[in-house]
């Protein structure tokens, strides 16, 4: 993962990166406050 603290680094990759997948759950979990 790349900067996984920075939610906003997950916008930035291709859909069909596996990292995306990861990242996007992190930015939920990012939005949920956790």
């Amino acid at each position: 993962m790349k900067n996984p603290g920075k939610c906003g680094n997950c916008d930035r990759f291709p859909e069909e990166d596996p990292e995306v997948l990861v990242d996007q759950i992190l930015k939920k979990i990012h939005a949920m406050g956790y």
